[in-house]
């Protein structure tokens, strides 16, 4: 996360997203939805492309681009490298065109670093997201975006 520009507006917009989604009864990777993890890689998405944005910006920009969001594209907040750093053993990045993989076969593929290889992504949500649970988060995510007031409304 220390790539992430603004790391209190991450951390404020993470706390938002978290309490949303355990509100919404969809937050818990042991039950096929989203995580910590994952949702901390779609936030640090957010703030890596709108930098100087407020937190609460960076709320409704994370609800309307993962509500209209075209899966099975990946998240991904670094490119692949297939090169690993000299010692470092080799470790296959994930990649979907790979026809010996099953990583074309991922509904909601949010693609991270790897903790033990730094030069390697591997997959965030492999096949944990059946294709309800997704169709949960979307529904989600859209109505959380519909509902969020735009600031100048708010003090009207």
């Amino acid at each position: 996360m220390e790539n992430v520009p603004n790391f209190q507006t991450f951390r404020i917009v993470l706390v938002c997203v978290k309490k949303w989604a355990s509100i919404n009864g969809i937050y818990s990777n042991s039950l096929g939805f989203l995580g910590g993890v994952n949702f901390a890689l779609m936030v640090a998405w957010c703030c890596k492309r709108y930098p100087k944005h407020q937190p609460y910006a960076i709320l409704r920009i994370f609800f309307r681009t993962f509500a209209t969001w075209s899966w099975p594209s990946p998240v991904m907040c670094c490119p692949i490298q297939e090169t690993p750093p000299t010692g470092v053993a080799k470790m296959p990045a994930w990649n979907p065109r790979n026809p010996s993989s099953r990583d074309a076969s991922h509904i909601m593929p949010i693609v991270s670093l790897s903790p033990r290889y730094f030069y390697s992504l591997k997959e965030s949500m492999v096949n944990d997201v059946s294709t309800f649970d997704a169709l949960l988060h979307f529904a989600s995510m859209k109505n959380a975006d519909h509902t969020c007031v735009p600031q100048h409304e708010f003090f009207l």
